[in-house]
């Protein structure tokens, strides 16, 4: 029996490989990197532990909770959320209340109660114009515009308006509430009861989740190729006949693809569509003492400051640092090829940034490591379902090739989802339905 080869070992690789492989099917995975994971991996550096940003897990589906809890097992932690907005030297509740607005400077407090009553159209597909008619004018200006250039590159009117959907639909965990506007902040307010969500995190940090998957997936019979530093597909007119591994080359029967959606039209000699993946240089900073700080992540729109956001992984589980002493991540979004290539250049940047905001003393750094991660977070140009549905409609004619996951299927999404999604994806490969890619995109992925 030919394998199924799943490419890429994130979460919804992971998750593929598994239950693939509880089912009794041949399954081979390959992953460019030594460990399991993609952004569900884990730095450890002695007493130290690193995520790669903020990660945690929630869900309103049973069944993934049940998996998720299923393979956490004793590692399974609960944590509540709390998460900010540094703008103009003050730190404000992300998402929003109406508490924090009524925090903002004056000029910018009017300025956004103005637009509270005369609130903007939302014409267009533009994240700008977008914005504009949920939070106003003002609010776009003065924060949103900034931080979206500052974190991608592109200029508000040049994204999508689905970029802006897909931040706050992950900001906002109650789904009732939708996506927030400045006049529902208000009525949230005035509820009589605030939601209080749990979370998941396993402990000692997320990457614990992928190597439980990983174990389990190999101890159903799978086999993983880490480190794999060169792939290419032997094709037919309809079908991918065959996977060339690093030199050795397998016959398959199917192909699961998870990572980014443009290697592969490389590989298959297709037209590359123009879409954008953000590359980002990962600071995990050692500290030699506790901060007085309660969040577990901030978002960083000030252009002047070299990093996006910052996370604090004590505050996700008390073990991920030594009692006593204090962790954060710095998360740097880089295009600059020469940046990519040596991000040390901006070491003293980095720590003259995080003295300046009051955080961090150079005197408290007791160690610095660098993690760079490639093609993190797919981003939606104006022009992305165009290319998207093109690659797609130019993918369909290979009938045993399915994309799935965060950058195989170009989606910005949380891991719930792309677990739910791979478990939608086995249950149709066992069943001997084997949707093609354009199908699968068609029907709201």
């Amino acid at each position: 029996m030919k394998p199924i080869m799943v490419v890429g070992a994130g979460v919804a690789g992971l998750t593929i490989a598994r239950q693939l492989a509880e089912n009794g099917i041949k399954v081979l995975i390959l992953e460019r990197e030594k460990r399991p994971g993609g952004l569900a991996r884990s730095f450890s550096y002695g007493d130290f532990t690193f995520d790669v940003g903020p990660h945690r897990f929630h869900t309103d589906q049973h069944q993934i909770d049940l998996f998720i809890r299923s393979v956490l097992g004793r590692t399974a932690f609960e944590i509540k959320r709390k998460s900010s907005v540094f703008f103009r030297d003050k730190y404000y509740s992300w998402p929003f209340k109406a508490s924090s607005l009524f925090q903002l400077p004056p000029a910018v407090l009017l300025g956004a109660l103005r637009d509270l009553v005369f609130q903007a159209s939302a014409d267009g597909d533009s994240f700008e114009n977008f914005v504009t008619s949920k939070y106003g004018r003002t609010l776009f200006n003065t924060f949103f515009k900034e931080y979206s250039q500052k974190f991608c590159f592109f200029h508000p009117r040049d994204l999508h308006r689905d970029w802006a959907v897909a931040g706050m639909e992950r900001a906002v965990i109650d789904k009732k509430l939708k996506f927030y506007t400045l006049s529902n902040i208000l009525k949230i307010t005035l509820m009589p009861k605030a939601v209080n969500t749990m979370f998941l995190y396993p402990k000692d940090g997320c990457g614990i989740f992928s190597d439980l998957l990983q174990k389990e997936t190999i101890e159903r019979g799978a086999r993983f190729f880490m480190g794999v530093e060169e792939i290419k597909l032997v094709k037919g007119k309809n079908r991918i006949h065959a996977v060339i591994v690093d030199g050795q080359e397998w016959d398959i029967d199917f192909l699961i693809w998870t990572a980014p959606i443009t290697t592969l039209a490389r590989l298959l000699d297709l037209p590359v569509p123009d879409l954008h993946y953000l590359q980002i240089a990962n600071f995990n900073i050692e500290l030699n003492r506790q901060l007085d700080q309660s969040n577990q992540w901030i978002y960083f729109g000030d252009r002047n400051l070299v990093f996006s956001r910052i996370s604090f992984p004590r505050h996700f589980y008390p073990g991920n640092v030594p009692a006593g002493k204090d962790s954060l991540c710095a998360e740097v979004t880089v295009k600059n090829e020469n940046l990519w290539q040596d991000p040390w250049i901006i070491k003293k940047r980095l720590i003259r940034d995080l003295e300046k905001i009051h955080l961090v003393r150079e005197a408290d750094i007791q160690n610095i490591h660098l993690e760079k991660v490639p093609e993190a977070y797919p981003v939606y140009t104006l022009n992305y379902k165009s290319e998207l549905e093109k690659i797609n409609r130019a993918l369909s004619p290979f009938e045993n090739l399915q994309c799935s996951g965060r950058t195989g299927l170009f989606w910005y999404n949380n891991m719930d989802e792309s677990i739910e999604k791979a478990l939608q994806l086995v249950e149709a490969v066992i069943k001997g339905q084997h949707p093609t890619v354009w199908r699968w995109w068609q029907n709201g992925i």
